[in-house]
């Protein structure tokens, strides 16, 4: 899985929290990487670390169990990079090409935590480092453009870039 925006503010309070459950009740893969993109700068340690601090916070005290938060965030990478530059996609490409020894990394979900300045750029960034593949899935957070034209819009740019079903 890969998170843009993942050092922002929806991330921290709902969907690292919601892995985290996820997690803690068995329901992700054992194997499972989640990769974080956004413009701040962090290693791959120093985001868990945040990661981890971020959970303490917004997981309810009575869902938190301190170990399994240290071992969730053992499953965090992370890439400084700016969604907007066409460029930066290959530093994401290289990061999941570490992680799974794949040159052409496969069955990828982008979820978009993102401002929706950046829904119409990411998924064309993402075809020209061929991250579209059909097995590939992506979420788009609400709303998806700012009025009707500007949703058809979009529509236009992800029926260009990924199919139907994914």
């Amino acid at each position: 899985m890969v998170i843009f925006g993942a050092s922002g503010d929806l991330t921290k309070r709902k969907l690292m929290p919601a892995l985290y459950e996820l997690y803690k009740e068995n329901r992700l893969n054992e194997k499972f990487v989640i990769v974080g993109v956004g413009r701040s700068s962090y290693s791959d340690e120093a985001y868990q670390l945040y990661q981890q601090e971020q959970l303490q916070k917004f997981v309810s005290t009575e869902n938190q169990d301190v170990k399994l938060i240290e071992s969730f965030v053992t499953h965090l990478r992370y890439v400084t990079m700016d969604p907007a530059k066409e460029e930066d996609y290959f530093k994401l490409l290289k990061k999941l090409q570490q992680i799974t020894g794949d040159k052409s990394p496969h069955q990828l979900l982008f979820y978009l935590a993102t401002p929706p300045s950046l829904y119409g750029q990411i998924p064309l960034h993402l075809k020209k480092v061929n991250l579209n593949q059909r097995d590939a899935r992506i979420i788009v957070e609400k709303p998806f453009g700012y009025d009707l034209e500007s949703a058809k819009e979009l529509n236009k740019i992800y029926a260009s870039v990924f199919e139907e079903e994914q």
